[in-house]
C-alpha cells in the first residue's frame, strides 16, 4: 500500500474522508442487520419451544397458548420485514 503524503490527508475535506469510508459503514450496517435477524430467529425458535411446552401440560391455559401465539406471530413478522428491509437496502 502506498501511503498519502500527510499534508495531503490533511488537507483532504470532510466529504472526501466520508466518501472513503462510505462502504466500510454499508458493510457494518449489513452486518448489524444480520445479527438483528440471526438474534431474531433465537427469539424465534424459543418462542416456538414455549407454544409447544404450553400444548402439552394439563389443564392447558388456552389464554397463555394464545399470547403466546401471539408473541410468535409478532416476531415472525418482524423478522419477515427485517429480510425484506434488507433485501431493499442491500441488494446482491
Amino acid at each position: 500500500m502506498q501511503l498519502k503524503p500527510y499534508l495531503s490527508s490533511i488537507l483532504k475535506s470532510d466529504k472526501e474522508n466520508q466518501d472513503d469510508q462510505a462502504p466500510l459503514r454499508a458493510k457494518e450496517m449489513q452486518k448489524s442487520l444480520e445479527l438483528k435477524a440471526i438474534q431474531l430467529e433465537a427469539s424465534i425458535a424459543k418462542a416456538t419451544s414455549a407454544v409447544a411446552k404450553l400444548t402439552t401440560i394439563y389443564p392447558i391455559n388456552f389464554e397463555q397458548v394464545q399470547n403466546a401465539l401471539d408473541d410468535l406471530a409478532i416476531q415472525e413478522r418482524s423478522l419477515a420485514q427485517l429480510e425484506e428491509i434488507g433485501e431493499q437496502l442491500f441488494p446482491k
